[in-house]
């Protein structure tokens, strides 16, 4: 983060370098800690404007559909339980993935039930099937978003328009090998899971 000093600078460097001539984007290059925001900010006190290159272009929308990847997972999940709808997270940092592994492996060796809680629920005791479904529905959704997000990182690779990636949005509906990757791979994680509950998500 550039304090107004360090800007200061910075604008009357650029502005020196641009009138002997240099390109922006090649001035740019000197300056790799430089956030997106940054530059954008700097080049508008400069009184210029920006182009970033394809490549630059790529980097920041997968950087974009990442984090929309992981945000979606780590929200979790909505299942039923006993007639009401309950919420659970699946977090990396908060534990959440590691927990529900936890739980569903004892439930598994053991038969009984299991106590957890769900999103700022209080703690209780869920039946073998209900933290089945709950372990089903987390796994289903990180397969899900994981497989979508990586062929639409591959369709950002393989395109070289800059106006056809920045008019990308995370969620559109993938097209032709694409989405055949991408049923395959459900199609994969779907049997993986009626080989571990067969397909009225009873366990085996």
């Amino acid at each position: 983060m550039l304090n107004e000093t360090q800007k200061s600078i910075l604008i009357k460097s650029i502005k020196v370098r641009v009138e002997r001539g240099e390109n922006v984007v090649d001035i740019f290059k000197s300056y790799k800690n430089l956030t997106d925001d940054e530059k954008t900010e700097i080049l508008a006190l400069c009184e210029l404007e920006y182009d970033p290159t394809l490549e630059e272009i790529k980097v920041r929308k997968i950087n974009d559909f990442s984090s929309i990847c992981k945000n979606n997972i780590e929200n979790g999940v909505t299942i039923k339980i006993d007639g009401e709808d309950e919420h659970f997270t699946y977090g990396i940092e908060s534990g959440d993935q590691g927990n529900i592994d936890d739980i569903f492996n004892l439930a598994v060796t053991t038969g009984l039930s299991q106590p957890y809680h769900s999103s700022n629920g209080n703690c209780k005791l869920y039946t073998v099937e209900q933290i089945t479904e709950l372990y089903i529905a987390v796994k289903y959704l990180k397969a899900k978003e994981t497989t979508y997000f990586n062929q639409m990182k591959q369709y950002i690779k393989d395109t070289d328009d800059k106006e056809t990636i920045k008019a990308m949005t995370y969620g559109q509906e993938l097209t032709g090998k694409y989405l055949e990757n991408y049923n395959s791979m459900m199609t994969q994680s779907q049997a993986i899971i009626e080989s571990l509950v067969g397909k009225d998500g009873k366990l085996k």
